[in-house]
């Protein structure tokens, strides 16, 4: 269960994008996304709708096992020559199961990664994507637009 944590620390979530511009207008980004990856024993599932007008709103779920972290978020976007820059606005978490039992957002534990969630607010991440027609490649999700 540490394992996640770590992750949410980082990962809820670094959902949110950065700065609306002219290019996003036209961004091949622009599209709601479906992505699933797995990496350091995780499995992770996200959405992300980016917008033409550079925001963006993503749900994203990690789960390990019987344990999993869900939550969303929401931010502002570029992407230039394969490189997509997010600014978190927002972030959420809604659901925090442990040994396959929902959590309620009383327990402490869940306060700890709902603060870490919020913690991200307002910090930008850079990252590379490699788009091929209706799919995208990004570190350990591979997307399909589905709109």
């Amino acid at each position: 269960m540490s394992r996640i944590r770590a992750v949410a620390a980082t990962v809820i979530l670094a959902l949110a994008l950065g700065a609306s511009n002219a290019a996003a207008q036209t961004s091949p980004l622009v599209g709601f996304w479906t992505c699933a990856g797995q990496s350091d024993g995780l499995n992770r599932d996200a959405t992300f709708d980016y917008r033409a007008d550079g925001t963006y709103i993503a749900t994203q779920r990690i789960s390990a096992g019987n344990n999993a972290i869900e939550g969303g978020g929401g931010g502002t976007y570029t992407f230039v020559n394969g490189v997509l820059s997010d600014t978190k606005l927002r972030a959420s978490l809604d659901r925090y199961v442990r040994n396959g039992v929902d959590v309620p957002s009383s327990d402490p534990e869940f306060q700890m990664l709902y603060a870490q969630s919020q913690a991200n607010i307002g910090t930008t991440t850079t990252g590379e994507i490699r788009i091929e027609g209706d799919v995208a490649y990004a570190g350990i999700y591979t997307c399909q637009r589905q709109r």
